[in-house]
């Protein structure tokens, strides 16, 4: 996966964390963690990529299937309700 596809990965996670954490539903404190998991791992790669750049690979941990199904509804819900983070990352963390 690309530098482009692992910082969208790493957002569409942090929006589902936010997203979950702010309306109280869809996740429990388990999958939540997972999704931090991914996200530990993808952010890894990117240091790496960063240190030894054109090694493509994949991040150590993946969401299990049915985990992902549920990132997809939420990006849905997202979607159709505009909903927007309280807090803006982009002004503190411009690289991600």
């Amino acid at each position: 996966m690309n530098r482009a596809a692992a910082t969208q990965r790493i957002k569409k996670l942090r929006d589902c964390l936010a997203w979950s954490l702010q309306n109280n539903r869809l996740l429990t404190d388990s999958q939540r963690i997972c999704l931090n998991q991914e996200r530990a791992a993808w952010l890894a790669l990117l240091r790496e990529d960063d240190l030894n750049p054109g090694h493509a690979r994949e991040p150590q941990y993946r969401v299990p299937p049915e985990l992902e199904s549920r990132i997809n509804q939420i990006g849905i819900l997202i979607q159709s309700s505009g909903w927007d983070r309280y807090y803006n990352y982009e002004r503190q963390f411009s690289t991600i």
